[in-house]
């Protein structure tokens, strides 16, 4: 037999749930009394109550609907398909989006989530086909006025949560910033930083790579590596990470004599 959930008394969207209005659980269903803010009463389902895709009475969803399509006109534009699927990410469940927004607890405001029209009001026109709408500056913070901008999609990527965080002579930025400060890609300072490189290391221009000298010859470790034989990214390890002297780090397993 499944659980009753107690809806008594909370809000969902402009409904008030009141009371079990019949209970169909053989049916795997269970149906709730609710009072809408414009004083019907009606009855729905406690699923479709919790997950969002019932506000209110019958009555003011038709006229919701109506009123979205002479107000504001956009129902196929990319501001109304940016604002649905915020909607759906938040409070459906069902897609896949969930689970990092609505089961982490993030939601949309209530003036947003029943008006098309105040979220349109408060965020303006979508400025590009490259923007779209981006929690800032709390990342892990709620869909609301104060905490959204329409951005471009790099400087979303530089506000997510798995973007790393970089402290250099005591600037902190992430790796994507720190590239576009030396015009490299953002995989040049990640894959520096797996090598263990750090410091000013890291920011060094391809061109202007790290010199070792032994021997007798300068050269970078990528000139070492086709000199010697011995992997480049097994040099990175030795040198920049692990410390070895450049003899050591030069000369073992070398498949080449250079010397």
């Amino acid at each position: 037999m499944s659980r009753t959930v107690d809806m008594q008394g909370r809000r969902f969207g402009s409904a008030t749930a009141l009371r079990v209005a019949a209970d169909q659980r053989g049916r795997g269903k269970l149906k709730w009394a609710c009072l809408c803010d414009c004083g019907l009463e009606f009855v729905s389902c406690g699923g479709k109550l919790r997950s969002g895709e019932v506000i209110s009475c019958p009555t003011c969803s038709r006229e919701r609907v109506r009123l979205s399509r002479i107000v504001h006109g956009m129902r196929d534009s990319a501001e109304h398909r940016i604002w649905t699927h915020i909607k759906s990410r938040c409070f459906n469940p069902r897609v896949p989006e969930f689970k990092n927004y609505g089961g982490r607890g993030i939601t949309m405001c209530e003036r947003w989530r029943e008006s098309f029209s105040n979220f349109l009001s408060d965020m303006g026109p979508r400025p590009s086909d490259q923007h779209s709408i981006d929690r800032h500056p709390n990342n892990d913070g709620n869909y609301e006025p104060g905490n959204c901008r329409w951005a471009t999609y790099k400087a979303q990527a530089n506000n997510t949560r798995s973007n790393r965080k970089v402290t250099i002579d005591g600037e902190t930025r992430n790796m994507t910033q720190w590239a576009d400060a030396i015009g490299v890609r953002r995989e040049v300072i990640h894959k520096r930083l797996k090598r263990g490189i750090v410091g000013e290391n890291l920011l060094a221009k391809p061109h202007e790579a790290k010199v070792f000298a032994f021997a007798g010859m300068s050269a970078s470790i990528p000139e070492w590596s086709a000199r010697t034989g011995i992997h480049r990214d097994t040099l990175y390890w030795r040198i920049n990470h692990q410390k070895w002297p450049l003899e050591r780090a030069l000369t073992k397993g070398a498949k080449q004599c250079v010397f």
